[in-house]
């Protein structure tokens, strides 16, 4: 037999034989067509890290933080109906997944005009001689989604869900004591907690709300000091026995909303609650979603009242005119530990 067809033969039948088996012995088959991904969830939430920087001494004038995504940008893969090379609860072959990553960046850049960041860095500036806790609350928008990988055999399955944008949301600072020994000793990074944001597109359903509704930790007595939600505004006397640092490390769930935090005097409620901490130093009208509540007779002091206005999270509040001496509004499912405590930190 000629010695070239015997070759042909031979390299034929070895390309015959390894169409649709394994590759590298991991029984993973070249899929024959990738879908598109089908996103059925985009949601923004609110990231919130607290740093604290001491600069007593005046050896940390500046403090650089930032949120990496090197790791977490990554989409993270579940094979939920299993076909082909592809067996439900299996690890995707590194080759797929590559593929997958580049088919999700393609479709976000291309329908939503979402791209993948590494990192978001702020520098933090500290006044020489003041030891700062710095609320940091990033915006992360998270995605979930579906693709199909198409094989001779059947179709498989795979969820992903991905971080695909991070940008700063809010940032607000307060004193803490430089002669508290015990606060320096914790660690920089205090924690990071979630809280969702009204998302940017509607899934099919959409869950309730949670309402983030406490009691309050003292003995309450109503007073009028306005009109409209004012007329039902409630006080204490603040000597609930909580430190600042009891707050910072387990009662951190609360927004601040002031002059610091918004140039206009309104801001978007992260929470779903029925009750918000109010203090202004004069006469002023407060708005909900462009609608006026209440005014104030005349200012109600730092510490302020806990007025019973129910506010979903993405609803709207202002303050106009925004008053010469400030103001600020909190609310959040720990708003009485703050409120309550108030006086006993000495703030009153």
């Amino acid at each position: 037999m000629n010695k070239r067809f015997v070759t042909a033969i031979l390299i034929t039948a070895f390309v015959l034989a390894s169409c649709g088996t394994p590759q590298n012995g991991n029984n993973y088959i070249v899929p024959q067509q990738i879908n598109e991904p089908k996103i059925a969830d985009i949601a923004p939430v609110s990231e919130i890290q607290i740093e604290r920087v001491n600069n007593c001494d005046g050896t940390n004038p500046t403090y650089n933080v930032s949120y990496k995504t090197i790791e977490a940008q990554k989409a993270s893969f579940e094979v939920s109906v299993g076909a082909g090379g592809l067996v439900t609860g299996t690890p995707l072959p590194p080759v797929l997944e590559v593929q997958l990553e580049a088919k999700i960046t393609a479709a976000l850049a291309k329908d939503y005009g979402l791209t993948t960041e590494k990192n978001h860095d702020l520098t933090l500036e500290n006044v020489q001689g003041t030891f700062l806790e710095h609320t940091i609350t990033w915006k992360v928008t998270r995605v979930k989604g579906l693709i199909e990988v198409i094989y001779g055999d059947g179709i498989a399955q795979v969820g992903f869900e991905k971080i695909a944008n991070v940008e700063l949301y809010n940032r607000t600072s307060q004193p803490l004591d430089c002669n508290d020994n015990s606060a320096s000793i914790l660690p920089t990074t205090i924690v990071a907690t979630l809280e969702t944001h009204p998302p940017a597109t509607q899934s099919a359903a959409t869950p309730e709300p949670t309402i983030f509704s406490s009691a309050p930790l003292l003995s309450h007595k109503i007073k009028g000091i306005g009109t409209g939600i004012f007329e039902k505004a409630t006080y204490s006397d603040g000597s609930a026995q909580f430190s600042q640092q009891e707050l910072n490390s387990s009662h951190f769930e609360i927004q601040l909303i002031n002059p610091d935090t918004t140039s206009n005097g309104c801001s978007t409620s992260w929470y779903t609650v029925n009750e918000v901490w109010f203090g202004g130093a004069s006469k002023t009208t407060l708005y909900l979603n462009g609608t006026a509540i209440g005014e104030l007779f005349q200012g109600v002091g730092k510490h302020g009242y806990m007025i019973p206005l129910s506010v979903n999270a993405g609803d709207e509040l202002c303050v106009n005119p925004i008053p010469p001496g400030g103001f600020h509004m909190n609310l959040g499912a720990d708003i009485y530990y703050h409120y309550d405590s108030f006086c006993y930190r000495g703030y009153c």
